[in-house]
């Protein structure tokens, strides 16, 4: 696997740090938000490619945000130390290793997007966001739960905490570290007045029993919808082979015609 010649993609269709996600601009999308963790605890963003060389903003817990300019070597660098997002046509395929980014993967990708938005895109699209919407909730969720469990249910899992575990995840869906800010408060607010969190001292939350039965009810509910995505992509193969099956011999049918009348 050649690092450099993903590193040479990322930077020919990185993501701009302004863009927008409604559908008409999302329809439009070819790009790659690149995260980078060359050892456990450094996150850096990328920023650009050239001759070995990689440009990157590091995370900085004093800014709280992606600040700090850094370089890394290519040489240096292992297809597990990638994850990210590569977003086209209104889809989005996350990634967490170089080795999800085969070609075979991306054409696949490439080819499910734009069959998929071939009816009700605009429909499809909107769920696909509210969706994931709701599979952040979960993410946020369980951030506190374990967090809390880990300490020993001692004292409640601080905001900067939740933040730190959600960012890599979370970040790139996004587009920019102040959307995550927000939409992390947004859900963690909705988990209090629901009944799933309570709120603690100096910004902190404290998970109650109903955090545990809504992630089961929502793992219950995720297996249903990812049966249900199977069997419709299934049928969807074996339509569309069939049609093909049926063009050849309609095809095999005509050939003596066909000769017939290539040959008067």
């Amino acid at each position: 696997m050649d690092i450099r010649e993903f590193l040479q993609v990322f930077n020919n269709k990185m993501t701009p740090s302004v863009y927008r996600l409604d559908y008409a601009d999302a329809l439009n999308h070819d790009m790659y938000t690149t995260y980078i963790e060359p050892y456990p605890g450094a996150f850096h963003l990328f920023q650009s490619y050239e001759n070995g060389v990689v440009k990157t903003k590091k995370w900085s817990d004093y800014d709280n945000d992606y600040s700090t300019h850094s370089i890394l070597k290519a040489d240096d660098l292992k297809a597990e130390n990638f994850s990210g997002a590569y977003m086209y046509k209104a889809h989005t395929l996350s990634f967490s290793s170089l080795k999800d980014l085969s070609p075979w993967k991306i054409k696949r990708f490439r080819l499910t997007a734009s069959l998929d938005n071939l009816v009700d895109g605009r429909i499809k699209y909107a769920k696909r966001r509210l969706r994931q919407t709701t599979q952040d909730g979960m993410i946020i969720l369980n951030a506190v739960t374990q967090r809390y469990l880990a300490h020993g249910g001692e004292g409640g899992v601080h905001i900067a905490a939740i933040l730190y575990d959600v960012r890599p995840v979370l970040d790139f869906r996004n587009g920019n570290w102040p959307a995550v800010q927000r939409e992390v408060n947004l859900i963690l607010n909705g988990f209090v007045s629901s009944g799933e969190l309570r709120k603690g001292d100096k910004s902190t939350y404290i998970p109650e029993g109903k955090a545990i039965l809504t992630q089961n009810l929502y793992l219950k509910e995720l297996d249903k919808y990812k049966e249900s995505t199977r069997l419709q992509r299934k049928m969807f193969w074996v339509t569309f082979f069939a049609a093909i099956s049926a063009l050849g011999s309609a095809l095999a049918a005509l050939a003596p015609y066909l000769t017939k009348l290539m040959h008067q």
